[in-house]
């Protein structure tokens, strides 16, 4: 019988070890399938030819051999709408790809009417090859943030491998430096096409992001707020890296870096601060945005600042409106059916307050009861602003407010878990939505923008 029993109970050890096997190897394979989904970024090149050429499959296969992304622009005769129609064309391109470096490669035959397109999309494209027997020296002198090239043939893997040759004319990044590039490529990608999620994403849970202005110094949860509005549109901003300069610590936890960042807006700026390294991948310890200002311009740009230098009235197109929604935060179990706030909630209303210590409010919003007034009044306090009461039940008449006098303003309103839902139905969230009886702790952004409707969920 001892025998028996020992060889079934060998019989049931082999078969734990095998299932145990089998079990670590489909979460190797889905982890391994997880890391494949993620958008790898590629070089793009950007040929000035027509897509239905001769030489376009030759120029695909080339292209998909070294694995960059190709696209096909065909130049038309008026050099102003090339340069439009070719900004276009990348800001489409950026958004449908993960773009390398979030600029673009320009090939094609001539130099001239190519340089002028780089020289006037300076930030878009990094480098230009061209080649045939019209290539002007002149026209191929390139800006200190462009490259530029003449191959010796129009064979697509001759222009090809020169467009290799400019990619690494700095050396092969280490394994290390790769990943941190990579990291900082997402974090301006995903700002470029508007993905909260995915931008919010690359931040340390203590990262902080220091903006242009001296009252902007965010945590994560500050950024959020104030960004919100910003990633309701196709592009929340874009800042293009133009240079970027890595400094890593010995034990490979913590990295330096600054970058010259390329925008349309601004002009050329300045990205510095922190990454460490956490369970195996790159996250903003600290961002800091500055502009860059010439040491010739310095004074004139103080005396703008003073107020010294009047700056012409630019004309904007109709606001959106901008509402955030917070249920009250918790009430204190004395009070009837008006309690006050609960010393819990007095905290977070005071911590709600720091969240939009930056957000543009022009109007505050509560119900008839005590704990949604309660709610905003640090940030009543601290801005001046009067709250205003409009009964819970008259949903109508808020929603009415809301599309009429305060249309196109960022207003704060605190509701309640019943009363929230609704009112983002009516203004036109399709989603149902329910808010636990317990969770104290959402805050909506929605933002209304014509017939467009948008919906951010953040927390505090």
């Amino acid at each position: 019988m001892s025998s028996f029993y020992a060889h079934h109970l060998f019989d049931h050890a082999r078969r734990v070890v095998l299932v145990c096997s089998a079990l670590c190897a489909a979460l190797l394979a889905n982890a391994t399938f997880a890391q494949e989904r993620e958008p790898r970024f590629a070089p793009q090149v950007i040929v000035c030819a027509d897509a239905a050429s001769a030489l376009a499959e030759s120029w695909r296969g080339a292209a998909a051999q070294r694995g960059y992304g190709l696209s096909f622009f065909e130049l038309g005769a008026e050099r102003a709408k090339n340069v439009e129609a070719l900004r276009t064309f990348c800001a489409k391109l950026r958004r449908e790809r993960r773009v390398a470096g979030l600029r673009f490669t320009l090939v094609g035959p001539g130099s001239t009417e190519l340089a002028a397109l780089r020289d006037a999309l300076t930030y878009e494209i990094a480098a230009l090859v061209t080649w045939g027997s019209d290539v002007s020296m002149s026209a191929m002198q390139s800006g200190p943030y462009q490259a530029s090239a003449i191959a010796t043939s129009s064979e697509p893997e001759t222009v090809l491998a020169m467009v290799s040759t400019l990619r690494q004319g700095h050396g092969e990044p280490e394994e290390a430096e790769r990943a941190i590039d990579e990291s900082l490529d997402r974090f301006h990608d995903a700002a470029a096409r508007a993905d909260f999620e995915g931008y919010f994403g690359l931040f340390a849970p203590e990262g902080i992001f220091l903006g242009t202005d001296a009252t902007e110094r965010w945590d994560v949860a500050q950024f959020r707020a104030w960004a919100a509005p910003h990633f309701a549109r196709d592009s929340a901003w874009i800042f293009l890296p133009l240079q970027r300069h890595l400094v890593l610590d010995g034990g490979g936890a913590h990295a330096w870096f600054d970058e010259v960042l390329g925008s349309a807006n601004y002009g050329l700026c300045r990205g510095s601060g922190v990454l460490r390294r956490i369970d195996g991948r790159w996250k903003l310890a600290q961002y800091n945005l500055a502009f860059l200002v010439p040491n010739e311009r310095a004074k004139t740009v103080v005396a703008a600042i003073r107020g010294e230098v009047r700056s012409e009235p630019q004309a904007h197109s109709a606001a959106p409106t901008v509402i955030y929604l917070v249920r009250h935060a918790e009430k204190s179990t004395e009070g009837g059916s008006d309690p006050e706030l609960s010393e819990a909630g007095r905290a977070r209303a005071a911590r709600l307050a720091t969240i939009l210590r930056s957000v543009p409010l022009d109007a505050l919003l509560a119900t008839q009861y005590r704990r949604t007034q309660q709610t905003l009044a640090p940030l009543a306090t601290a801005r001046g602003l009067a709250v205003k009461t409009i009964p819970a039940l008259e949903v109508d008449t808020l929603v009415a407010e809301l599309r009429g006098p305060l249309s196109g303003r960022t207003v704060l309103l605190s509701g309640h878990s019943n009363t929230i839902p609704r009112i983002l139905a009516e203004l036109g969230v399709p989603e149902p939505l329910e808010i636990e009886d317990p969770d104290y702790s959402n805050l909506f952004c929605l933002i209304l923008d014509g017939n467009h409707v948008r919906l951010l969920h953040l927390h505090f």
